[in-house]
């Protein structure tokens, strides 16, 4: 029996050999298939068949399709993959300001599919020169005006040395106060986005820790820093809604405090500074003159105006709170 034994263990190994040598077989085929597929998809993406050929422009902006694909510097014959799609959105965000919500896609094998939507006049920024600088939502700037445009809110108070450029952010200083008054823009900005107080006429930053805003015309919402200023502008909608309920065209000063307590206080139109310089400047801008050189509205200019129409309520004040 012993003699039989190797024989057999000499077939084993060898038919083991043969069943490795098949396996190795196969592996190498299909590295080879990986190579020689990767090796075409090279040759596919860099030498012809995805090359840009053609562009889409879609959406409804205020530039033709060939202003696009021209900002967007995208040459025709570029690799469809190679292609920097990042760089192209902020070429065309710049070189065309009123451009948002840009987006870049391909489809193969040769086009460039550009969409974009129009920016919304949001802001209307007091410049140190007299005029405003208009931008979005997002504080960049659509362009530069001696007046603001209906619907727009003015913003009081930057610190700024101007702008030089369109399609760019709202520069501002360097110093740790314009740093303050740009962080404190930034997130009143964003609050006004989300809330639900509507008819916002100016936002005032001068002082970040005594912010302002102005409502309708007729209410000044005094909102302190910018700690929970989404709570409050929220809050400031809940108090107005409930004096609205009483008069709808009241004149005062709406206090929110961060304790979730608001305090209405009904004042007369000549006896609230902020908002006659407000409708001061407003009208200068109408009439095409400087903005900081206007004249505050005088007191008989200011009779003709609509007054607090209970003066006997203008001692004291309104209070509202979440709680109620």
């Amino acid at each position: 029996m012993s003699g039989n034994s190797k024989p057999v263990k000499k077939k084993a190994a060898k038919k083991k050999r043969a069943v490795l040598s098949t396996k190795a077989k196969k592996i190498l085929l299909v590295i080879t298939a990986a190579v020689l597929l990767a090796a075409a998809l090279v040759c596919l993406l860099f030498f012809g068949v995805f090359r840009v050929r053609k562009f889409a422009v879609k959406g409804d902006i205020p530039y033709t399709a060939q202003q696009v694909t021209d900002a967007s510097g995208i040459p025709l014959g570029k690799n469809l993959f190679t292609a920097d799609f990042e760089s192209a959105k902020e070429r065309i965000g710049t070189e065309l300001p009123y451009t948002a919500d840009i987006r870049i896609s391909r489809k193969l094998p040769s086009t460039v599919v550009i969409t974009a939507s129009t920016a919304v006049k949001t802001y209307g920024v007091m410049m140190p020169g007299g005029t405003y600088a208009i931008t979005d939502e997002n504080l960049k700037v659509l362009e530069i005006g001696a007046e603001i445009p209906p619907g727009t809110m003015m913003v009081e108070g930057y610190s700024g040395s101007g702008v030089n450029a369109l399609g760019r952010e709202l520069p501002f200083g360097t110093q740790a106060d314009d740093e303050d008054i740009k962080n404190a823009l930034a997130e009143i900005s964003r609050a006004v986005k989300e809330s639900e107080l509507k008819g916002i006429d100016l936002i005032n930053i001068a002082n970040p820790e005594s912010i302002y805003i102005l409502y309708e015309g007729r209410i000044i919402i005094r909102l302190g820093n910018t700690d929970d200023i989404l709570k409050k502008l929220n809050l400031a909608q809940k108090s107005i809604a409930e004096e609205n309920k009483l008069s709808a065209s009241q004149y005062g000063e709406l206090k929110v405090t961060t304790a979730g307590r608001a305090s209405f206080t009904p004042k007369d139109y000549k006896d609230m500074p902020e908002l006659v310089d407000y409708t001061a400047r407003k009208l200068a801008a109408e009439q095409g003159a400087e903005p900081d050189g206007a004249e505050p509205v005088q007191e008989e200019d200011a009779q003709e105006l609509p007054a607090a129409e209970d003066e006997s309520a203008q001692e004291g004040e309104d209070e509202y709170s979440e709680e109620e």
